[in-house]
């Protein structure tokens, strides 16, 4: 079974897409990257601005319609720091979830 890990970063959401047969190790079969650039759509107010949240959106959308394609069918979405503090953190993901279908968790900062 292919099993797929979504980190959403400030530079890029990677995918990795892992095959968990039962009878060898877990081994990766593929990668895929593309870039976020959030380290560049900060605002004053500490929110990630409209173009930052659309290229957000394109890239998780590459990557979820990549995992889909090659047969995914567990797929794990977490974001790091650069949504998880965004004074509009709780709009960004709702927009993801609603354009992409994935709603992505994070993890406390001590955790990450």
């Amino acid at each position: 079974m292919l099993l797929g890990v979504l980190d959403i970063g400030s530079t890029t959401a990677q995918l990795l897409v892992v095959d968990t047969d039962r009878d060898t190790p877990p081994l990766p079969t593929h990668t895929i990257k593309r870039q976020t650039l959030l380290g560049d759509a900060f605002t004053r107010d500490g929110s990630i601005d409209a173009a930052g949240v659309d290229r957000l959106v394109s890239a998780v959308t590459e990557t979820v319609n990549a995992a889909r394609e090659l047969g995914v069918r567990r797929l794990c979405v977490v974001v790091t720091a650069a949504v998880r503090d965004a004074t509009n953190r709780e709009k960004v993901l709702a927009k993801l979830e609603r354009e992409t279908g994935v709603r992505p968790s994070y993890l406390a900062g001590e955790d990450e």
